[in-house]
């Protein structure tokens, strides 16, 4: 049985579990295919979602314990409690440890970035201009024509 050498995992594969890189769904995934020594490729909009994914909930999570040491200042007094958590940077510290979680997630793979190199930005905008897949109706349709697409470029 022959098995691709390369591997894309969409956003929506992590949102799906909350972002949370170390869940068991995500967990099982690596560990099943983590001696298939597969190529991860991480295109430069993908990386940038998922940064974005984890900035936007770690402003939530920040903003939620200000909310709760407010709402109840005991807390502050709780050998458990940690004063960072009610500082507006501990949002940073939030990201930060997302993001060393998503690193994390792909160290037993091969890494390949896409960047923008190669890529004719008249053709694509041509593709959305005329509704060519992946672009129908004026919108970004269901990735299986985009992969279809990304190999014309």
């Amino acid at each position: 049985m022959t098995f691709p050498s390369t591997l894309f995992i969409d956003t929506c594969i992590f949102e799906e579990h909350n972002f949370n890189f170390d869940s068991k769904g995500i967990v099982a995934l690596l560990n099943a295919i983590r001696n298939l020594k597969l190529t991860l490729l991480l295109p430069d909009p993908t990386q940038r979602e998922i940064r974005k994914h984890l900035e936007v909930r770690s402003r939530e999570a920040s903003a939620f314990l200000q909310k709760a040491q407010k709402a109840a200042p005991f807390l502050a007094s709780l050998d458990e409690w940690n004063a960072k958590f009610a500082e507006e940077h501990f949002r940073h510290i939030l990201w930060g440890r997302g993001f060393q979680q998503f690193e994390g997630s792909y160290k037993n793979f091969s890494l390949q970035q896409l960047n923008y190199n190669g890529v004719q930005i008249e053709t694509v905008m041509n593709w959305y201009t005329f509704e060519i897949p992946p672009f129908e109706s004026g919108k970004v349709s269901d990735s299986g024509s985009a992969v279809g697409s990304v190999n014309k470029i």
